[in-house]
């Protein structure tokens, strides 16, 4: 981990990981995501800590993950606890922000601010996702998806490769 120039760096490799569902739920299915060989996660992580709103940065932090091959267990239940555990991150983490401006004097402006823009380069080896008829039935559909890249940049509204381009183009 380093900072510099008042920015974050953070590289790593994590052995395995396991996400498991110790509820009454995840009797059946109780692990949840699993990755397998010695070295499951390679990460890098840059994150700009003072993002301007008005700044040319492609990004305001950069995610970029390589992963060995991994086992996911969809279940709706495990999806919508993870979604709401993100979404509440989030809130706290506005309102840390908040309080952290409200503390050094600056004004709190609730119209000034956009979320993130988190430029995300991840790739995974051979996952496998497995869907289960039901939490309580042992019929499981099975989708190996070979190898997965995910990238993605911002654009600007109104720029070339937007909705709204080629809805003026209309």
């Amino acid at each position: 981990m380093s900072f510099r120039e008042s920015n974050y760096t953070i590289k790593g490799t994590l052995g395995s990981i396991s996400v498991s569902d110790l509820s009454p739920h995840g009797y059946l299915y109780p692990e949840k995501f699993i990755t397998t060989g010695s070295e499951a996660l390679h990460f890098h992580v840059f994150k700009y800590c003072n993002p301007n709103l008005n700044s040319q940065t492609d990004y305001d932090m950069s995610v970029k993950c390589q992963m060995s091959s991994v086992q996911y267990v969809h279940t709706q239940r495990f999806l919508t606890e993870i979604t709401t555990f993100f979404r509440h991150f989030n809130e706290m983490q506005e309102l840390i922000r908040k309080i952290r401006l409200a503390a050094s004097g600056e004004d709190v402006n609730p119209g000034n601010t956009r979320g993130s823009r988190i430029k995300l380069d991840i790739s995974a080896g051979s996952p496998v996702i497995a869907i289960p008829q039901s939490s309580s039935l042992t019929d499981v559909l099975v989708a190996d998806l070979g190898q997965i890249t995910v990238c993605n940049t911002f654009l600007f509204f109104g720029s070339e490769g937007t909705i709204s381009f080629l809805r003026k183009k209309r």
